[in-house]
């Protein structure tokens, strides 16, 4: 029963890599996006989607591993996705608390602690260099990460039978357009 169960499991590998791969292509995209143009609030927004592509991304990343007997490369991968949806959701805190502190309305942050317009204007400003030096962390993390990338991507295609690694590429397609579709690149607000 257990063998059934575990090569069901790696009968849908192909389809769930694709997903994983598909999702962490769209949100890298997205990370790669300028967001100098966007106020806050905009930030917050196109952090959030990209958390919300990373979530996904590494559940999918979760299912392809779950059966076993998989390369290396592949389970290293899916820690690296961990570690880039807490870095992800680092800058999403930082961009939090700047917002909070710099709201012209009255904010939570900002009555509970009390302090002085001057103080929470610092705050403020050190969160904003924050969030920035964050994301520009993981712009660097990211452009070293297309060679691991690529030779998971061989390691797999070589590891696919034709059928799977058809399998891979139809699910592949259908989730790039779905994402595409469904995560645009952000606009300015208005």
């Amino acid at each position: 029963m257990m063998r059934d169960m575990s090569d069901a499991i790696r009968l849908n590998r192909p389809v769930h890599a694709a997903r994983r791969d598909a999702v962490v292509e769209r949100a890298v995209e997205l990370l790669a996006l300028p967001v100098d143009h966007l106020d806050i609030a905009g930030r917050i927004d196109h952090v959030r989607r990209i958390i919300r592509l990373l979530e996904r991304a590494l559940g999918e990343a979760e299912l392809a591993v779950r059966g076993g007997g998989v390369p290396r490369l592949e389970l290293e991968f899916t820690r690296f996705l961990r570690l880039l949806l807490d870095n992800v959701r680092s800058a999403a805190a930082l961009l939090e608390n700047q917002a909070q502190l710099e709201s012209a309305e009255s904010s939570f942050l900002r009555d509970f602690l009390g302090i002085p317009r001057e103080e929470i204007e610092l705050s403020a400003m050190n969160y904003r260099r924050l969030s920035i030096e964050v994301l520009a962390g993981l712009w660097q993390l990211l452009r070293l990460l297309h060679i691991p990338y690529s030779q998971l991507r061989r390691e797999n295609r070589g590891e696919f039978d034709a059928s799977q690694a058809e399998r891979y590429e139809s699910a592949y397609r259908a989730m790039r357009s779905e994402v595409a579709e469904a995560e645009p690149p952000p606009a300015p607000r208005p």
